[in-house]
């Protein structure tokens, strides 16, 4: 290049840095198509996702309120249909939050799980659809405590009832026992008095 004149050399610069020049506006170019698209996806996602979760809502909160009614029966039913778009469109907490509650919904298992199980759906819609509140770590940790609550109270109940049917057989036998002594004395008394009556 020393021998080649300032000309050539200025126009070597100015084609390197026009391709340069391309290449990062190419590849901004591809950035902010790529994020367009992801965006408008999104977009329509939500476009789907909006209806779908105001009607799980519903449905949800017919569950938690009615319990064995028409109308719990209808909620289950819509519950049952929306299966295949949460499925789809929801995200992975949510669908399984939905899931759980179709499940527990259709074992008819204990209202208190159910009204735990459609408050813990609702906290993690209402995250997803307002991510700033973040209530569904709390439901969920006040779900779990009642859970456990329950549980325990039914052990307790369980030992209670166990310590009483231990009680119960241990009064029976006693009974049984002392039934057996009064004939035992009986006997012996009436021996007593046939022999004083042969002897006398």
């Amino acid at each position: 290049m020393s021998g080649s004149s300032p000309t050539v050399a200025a126009a070597l610069i100015g084609v390197g840095g026009g391709f340069v020049g391309l290449t990062v506006s190419g590849a901004f170019t591809f950035i902010t198509l790529r994020a367009n698209r992801n965006a408008a996806h999104d977009q329509r996602a939500w476009d789907k996702r909006t209806p779908l979760y105001e009607q799980v809502l519903t449905a949800a909160q017919v569950v938690r309120s009615y319990r064995r009614h028409e109308a719990f029966d209808n909620a289950v039913h819509v519950l049952r249909d929306c299966e295949n778009q949460v499925f789809a469109y929801a995200s992975d907490k949510v669908a399984r939050g939905h899931g759980r509650l179709l499940q527990h919904a259709e074992m008819n298992v204990a209202w208190q799980v159910l009204s735990n199980d459609a408050e813990v759906l609702r906290a993690l819609i209402r995250d997803e659809l307002q991510p700033s509140q973040r209530t569904a770590k709390r439901v969920m940790r006040n779900a779990k405590i009642r859970r456990q609550r329950t549980n325990q109270r039914a052990k307790d109940e369980a030992r209670e009832a166990r310590r009483l049917a231990k009680e119960a057989e241990q009064r029976a036998a006693s009974v049984a026992a002392g039934d057996a002594l009064g004939e035992g004395s009986v006997a012996a008394n009436g021996g007593a008095e046939v022999e004083g009556g042969a002897v006398s």
